[in-house]
């Protein structure tokens, strides 16, 4: 039985959450902004959810931070 690793992505939620408060936005401003449900930012941790990449992809340029920073906490660039 193949045994899923998640150790590069982590951080992902807690990297996304921390951007959002330290910018003073809202879940739900940015999931509107973002054109997706606001339930797909609330409790990802628990159910062990992945984000789609589109969906990604629209929260990079919405809070100007590199996709590389969010999934794998390296140094932000601006996109």
């Amino acid at each position: 039985m193949m045994q899923q690793v998640n150790a590069p992505l982590d951080g992902f939620w807690d990297r996304l959450d921390e951007e959002i408060r330290r910018q003073n936005k809202s879940k739900l401003e940015i999931a509107r902004k973002c054109r997706f449900n606001r339930k797909t930012l609330y409790r990802p941790k628990q159910n062990n959810r992945y984000i789609r990449v589109v969906y990604l992809a629209r929260l990079c340029v919405e809070l100007k931070v590199s996709a590389d920073y969010l999934l794998f906490g390296e140094e932000r660039r601006s996109v």
